[in-house]
């Protein structure tokens, strides 16, 4: 009778362990994919963020500079003063869209990506305890089916 509960104790561990085991590596997967779909995107934004931010700088100075050049031309003192302020408001403007390009990339960061980062290393840590976990219950049963054979370590050893 003794026996035939301990065996069933053991059979309760080995199951208990490999059914974590497997909600381990369940959890690996979705992590990986995590990674690969979500938290991986950022990584690879973070530098198109930055281009599409320097193009925008870029082109302002080379259309302020078109229109400085064109000053030069221009001999009604009227006219070059407004496209001396036209100028000064197309370099003004896109300064502004770069700092608010900025400002948005920043608060996506510190906002979803952060979380997402978070998230995945949860999904981690969970897959880890299960694994360690699941190994330890499956060693246990095994190790009590030892003794019970007379097979492996033993309390006197």
């Amino acid at each position: 009778m003794h026996a035939k509960r301990s065996n069933n104790c053991k059979k309760k561990y080995e199951i208990s362990g490999v059914a974590l085991e497997a909600i381990g590596l369940f959890l690996l997967l979705i992590a990986t994919f995590w990674e690969n779909e979500y938290s991986g995107w950022w990584d690879t934004q973070s530098p198109e963020w930055q281009y599409w931010i320097q193009e925008e700088v870029n082109l302002a100075t080379l259309y302020t500079l078109a229109d400085l050049a064109a000053l030069a031309a221009v001999t009604d003192q009227n006219l070059q003063n407004k496209m001396a302020i036209d100028a000064k408001n197309r370099a003004t403007d896109a300064a502004i869209r770069s700092i608010t390009m900025r400002d948005e990339r920043k608060k996506a960061l510190k906002g979803q990506a952060e979380l997402f980062s978070k998230i995945k290393l949860w999904l981690l840590i969970s897959s880890a305890i299960c694994l360690i976990i699941g190994k330890s219950l499956v060693l246990i049963a095994l190790l009590k089916k030892g003794r019970q054979t007379n097979i492996g370590p033993t309390p006197s050893d």
